[in-house]
């Protein structure tokens, strides 16, 4: 890790992002100076990179998106040169990830999509190459998950059905070879929760409770492991919630309002860990949103009230604080619209 990439790890963006101009600067004499000089270009290509990483870091996106592309652009000249070349690859289907990332934020879906799928193209003619390249399977699968995250966003469901599908099937090959790998677990369960959701936007309950089922076990696991990552933690709060909705579905309110209280007990403590975690906050409020729905519906009206004036609470901090995302208005709207029926 170079001196900009730990400042970067540090949060000084204003500094990482110095230093990585600096480099750049460097690296763009040299390849000026000599420009058959492979080493040099690649050294520019992710010189680009850094710049763009930190650019992103800081949310100015717009200005982003030119140094991934010279990355991008750098690489494809190197690979016209020599096609084979696996790191080069590597580092072209890394730019074209960023490159997706920067436009899916940017509200250009079908940008982003055209993106990421030739990165998922190029890493699936590594992987064919050699199937015990562990780094290139991980790749893939990454780039298949945020394809299926674009076309589920479409409403495009079978197809974003498909990649979830091949990015599970792609992570499962990584856990068989070692089961050990707790980031390859995870990977494997948030595959599962995704595969899940858009089984039941298809209306397929069946198929959701197995895939969420098979992930809460993983996310448990994990959990039970190592109890003080967050990350694990609130994924398997997802789980929960998303089996104890179906469970709802089918009128099984017990089972579901336990899940729920589980969820809620999770969440809170992250919450009390991390105030200052506006999307753990967003998540124990989707939280009390639904024990107050499912309160409603098992005729707790005193309870299903708390509950709901509680979801409200955390939101409209949110909101006031400016951290309150597009899907979590959607809650706080819910919220505020079954509480004036109760009125």
């Amino acid at each position: 890790m170079n001196q900009a990439e730990v400042l970067l790890a540090q949060g000084k963006l204003g500094q990482a992002l110095e230093s990585h101009q600096q480099a750049l600067d460097i690296r763009r004499k040299l390849v000026e100076r000599d420009p058959a000089k492979d080493d040099w270009q690649v050294d520019l290509a992710v010189s680009f990179g850094g710049v763009g990483d930190v650019l992103v870091a800081q949310s100015k996106w717009d200005q982003a998106l030119a140094p991934y592309q010279r990355a991008r652009d750098i690489l494809r000249t190197m690979l016209q040169r020599d096609p084979s070349h696996s790191d080069w690859q590597m580092n072209l289907a890394g730019s074209l990830k960023c490159i997706g990332d920067v436009m899916r934020e940017q509200g250009k879906p079908a940008e982003a999509l055209e993106a990421y799928r030739q990165g998922r193209d190029i890493l699936r003619t590594l992987v064919q190459r050699d199937q015990t390249d562990s780094a290139w399977q991980e790749w893939l699968s990454i780039s298949l998950g945020s394809i299926g995250d674009v076309l589920r966003g479409q409403g495009k469901l079978d197809q974003a059905l498909e990649a979830y599908q091949e990015e599970r099937d792609t992570v499962q090959k990584l856990v068989q070879r070692d089961q050990t790998n707790s980031d390859w677990q995870h990977d494997l369960a948030f595959s599962l929760l995704d595969f899940g959701d858009v089984s039941e936007a298809q209306k397929r309950p069946d198929q959701a409770m197995a895939a969420y089922q098979q992930a809460d076990v993983i996310l448990g696991k994990l959990v039970q492991q190592d109890p003080t990552n967050g990350v694990w933690q609130r994924d398997l709060s997802m789980g929960l919630g998303s089996v104890g909705d179906l469970l709802r579905a089918e009128d099984k309110l017990d089972q579901a309002l336990e899940l729920y209280q589980q969820t809620r007990d999770i969440l809170q403590k992250l919450v009390e860990q991390d105030p200052s975690n506006g999307r753990w906050q967003a998540n124990l409020a989707r939280a009390y949103l639904r024990l107050g729905e499912a309160f409603q519906l098992k005729v707790r009206p005193v309870e299903a009230r708390a509950t709901l004036v509680r979801a409200q609470e955390l939101l409209t901090l949110l909101q006031n604080e400016h951290q309150l995302s597009a899907e979590a208005r959607t809650w706080l709207e819910e919220t505020e619209k079954q509480l004036a029926e109760m009125k």
